[in-house]
């Protein structure tokens, strides 16, 4: 019976360990996710932040198209940065034979020539900020030569405001730097003598905090 008993500890203290093993490999896996996702937000307030003052001085052209001749299929991207805000657009059609390229619905004349390539250009101009939402569009591609290329594709966009975009990416590094402060404090506090929650001198009472009832667990660390 003592050896059942001894047998019957020893599993349940083996499942109990698992069990910690287990959590503490998800505290791990959490801690590891959560710096990951600080340092990549802050890459992404950073990149934010300098295209929204870049966009004030200058603005920023991107384009790529492509026209396969064999397919008849025309697809175009164009990439606008100015004023604080971001534009993208895109084209995709199926063109019926017969009918050019040049003729598909395009924003601007450097989609005009679909050369597979990404083409980037600037315009140095100091432009005042506009605070607006997102603006979204989407539409058939018509306006071809005849009424099969009217409707051969569609056509949308994306107008994004980049201090929303700012306000995200900072929230994450914000609250890590928030709470790296606070456990600093905590620490400076505890090794000063005084309670971590309100700062009440805790050298007469080092057990227990007789202002605010905290205990200081960290205290000799």
């Amino acid at each position: 019976m003592r050896l059942l008993s001894q047998n019957y500890d020893r599993a349940v203290s083996l499942v109990v360990r698992r069990q910690l093993d287990i959590i503490l490999a998800m505290k791990r896996l959490l801690r590891i996710s959560f710096r990951f996702a600080v340092a990549l937000s802050s890459v992404l307030f950073v990149a934010t932040s300098a295209l929204w003052v870049r966009s004030g001085e200058v603005s920023d052209f991107g384009t790529y198209a492509n026209w396969d001749v064999s397919s008849r299929f025309y697809s175009s991207w164009k990439f606008d940065s100015g004023r604080g805000r971001v534009w993208i657009g895109h084209v995709e059609a199926f063109v019926p034979q017969g009918t050019d390229y040049a003729h598909i619905p395009i924003w601007g004349p450097a989609l005009a020539n679909p050369d597979g390539h990404l083409h980037v250009e600037s315009d140095p101009e100091i432009l005042p900020y506009e605070w607006g939402l997102v603006d979204f569009s989407y539409d058939l591609a018509g306006g071809g030569r005849s009424s099969e290329a009217r409707n051969a594709g569609v056509r949308w966009s994306v107008d994004l405001p980049l201090w929303p975009l700012m306000f995200l990416a900072v929230i994450l590094p914000a609250k890590w730097l928030w709470d790296a402060v606070r456990r600093y404090i905590r620490r400076r506090s505890i090794k000063a003598g005084l309670c971590p929650s309100c700062g009440y001198d805790l050298r007469a009472t080092p057990g227990r905090c007789p202002e605010c009832g905290a205990v200081p667990t960290e205290r000799g660390t």
